[in-house]
């Protein structure tokens, strides 16, 4: 639909060149909100089936971990900021009932979603998909994502990312129909990586019944 708009678009006249760019832009921008999108309904999806289907034990440790770190890294916090100890051993005795999410054996705590999973790693750039998937077992997935792109994986999405930055400043630059179309083609298969690499994993960590389909 973004690239048949494009199309529609290049058919206006000469004088609307200006018109024809910003929809060229707006396809940019809107790449890179479907792209967010996509990553937290993926993660978010795989987390429900696990919470729903009691599947406790097929939590990475990684997840674990990071579960375990989110709760207490406001303690810590604030023995760093004030160095005082009683507070901080004080603080960490009320969540004791947070320390068994690291046993594979026990039951997942109540704060357990896929919000706190993607929280402020959403926004795709290449960091904040290593953080993310790291935070679900994947901590090598750029080696993956390269490995099934055949690409620098980096550059491929600092290539994209560097456009969108670009556009979002007073004076953004042209965007051709030729750029939208290299653009959308190289986050679909961005995407269709991903999803390649993820389902391997979701197989691993709940089974097939924990895989669905993210739409937006």
């Amino acid at each position: 639909m973004i690239l048949t708009n494009c199309r529609k678009a290049g058919q206006l006249l000469p004088q609307d060149r200006d018109l024809v760019n910003m929809v060229h832009q707006c396809a940019v921008f809107q790449t890179c909100a479907a792209l967010e999108t996509y990553l937290k309904l993926l993660i978010e999806s795989w987390a429900q089936e696990i919470r729903v289907r009691a599947l406790h034990a097929h939590l990475p440790a990684n997840t674990r971990g990071f579960l375990a770190a989110k709760r207490f890294e406001r303690h810590f916090s604030k023995y760093v900021f004030a160095g005082e100890e009683v507070a901080l051993s004080s603080a960490i005795a009320t969540e004791h009932k947070n320390w068994p999410v690291l046993d594979e054996n026990s039951i997942l705590p109540h704060y357990f979603n896929g919000s706190i999973l993607h929280a402020e790693t959403a926004y795709p750039t290449l960091k904040n998909i290593k953080r993310l998937f790291a935070r679900v077992g994947l901590d090598t997935i750029e080696h993956s994502l390269a490995r099934l792109l055949r690409r620098d994986v980096d550059a491929m999405i600092e290539g994209f990312q560097s456009i969108r930055t670009a556009l979002a400043h007073s004076a953004p630059p042209d965007v051709t129909l030729k750029d939208v179309r290299r653009l959308l083609e190289d986050i679909r298969a961005l995407v269709g990586a991903i999803d390649r690499t993820f389902f391997s994993h979701v197989l691993r960590h709940g089974g097939l019944v924990c895989w669905s389909v993210p739409t937006s």
